[in-house]
């Protein structure tokens, strides 16, 4: 889990198109991490939340982009098949975000179970 700057489908950016090229997007950068993830790891936030507006990161260089959600999910958590059994919930923190000098990244949160 982490930052792995890589974007895997057009829902995980607000703006695909114009990004289309970009390295987090490339689609060089979405075949490694899919040739990476294989058929052992799922990702784990995709297996709660199936809709596109989810990020988890907000370039600071564009201050409007946060308050507009104009954003990557690029911080992943991926699990095997025992973490996806007992994955109960996972969700974006976006709180810190908003604080004075956040990072540009937020935090993605999980609960597991027995």
């Amino acid at each position: 889990m982490g930052d792995l700057n890589v974007a895997p489908t057009k829902i995980d950016l607000n703006d695909p198109v114009r990004n289309a090229e970009h390295v987090c997007f490339h689609p060089k950068a979405r075949a490694a991490y899919e040739a990476a993830r294989g058929d052992l790891w799922t990702d784990l936030f995709r297996e709660k939340e199936k809709g596109p507006g989810h990020y988890t990161y907000w370039d600071y260089m564009i201050p409007t982009n946060f308050p507009r959600n104009r954003g990557w999910r690029i911080d992943l958590m991926l699990g095997t098949p025992p973490a996806v059994q007992r994955l109960q919930k996972i969700w974006i923190d976006k709180a810190p975000r908003g604080w004075e000098k956040p990072s540009d990244h937020t935090f993605l949160v999980a609960e597991f179970g027995r």
